[in-house]
């Protein structure tokens, strides 16, 4: 457990991402999925026809980091921005989740509003237009 701004950068967290063609990563996706305290997220690069396997453990998620340091800097608010599956957890913890143009449709459906493409600074024009 984290208890200063400090130690987020000490620890033992690791993360793996493996990138392979779809029928390479799925016998170890069917292999990892099931074991306890794993997070895995298996699915398609939004930019190329690879697939991405990302392993971490269960605590170690984009949803698990962000509600920590929400609580270490006091946090009120936290707004957060994304465009594929890696990102479910994290909208769902969010105060406010704006998927870009090019998002997944799974992100889209549970985002707070859709900004433009992340591939024309949709995420910096969102900040400038609201910071």
């Amino acid at each position: 457990m984290v208890d200063t701004k400090e130690q987020l950068y000490e620890g033992k967290t690791c993360y793996f991402t493996f990138i392979a063609l779809r029928d390479e990563l799925q016998p170890l996706y069917e292999r990892v999925k099931q074991i306890a305290g794993i997070h895995c997220v298996f699915q398609q690069d939004k930019y190329r026809p690879e697939y991405w396997l990302e392993l971490c453990p269960g605590n170690a998620t984009k949803a698990a980091a962000i509600q920590r340091v929400k609580q270490l800097c006091g946090c009120q608010k936290v707004i957060v921005f994304g465009d594929s599956a890696n990102d479910i957890s994290m909208f769902q913890m969010a105060d406010e989740s704006y998927a870009t143009q090019n998002a997944i449709d799974e992100l889209k459906e549970i985002a707070t509003g859709i900004i433009e493409s992340n591939q024309t600074d949709g995420v910096a024009k969102w900040l400038a237009a609201h910071l």
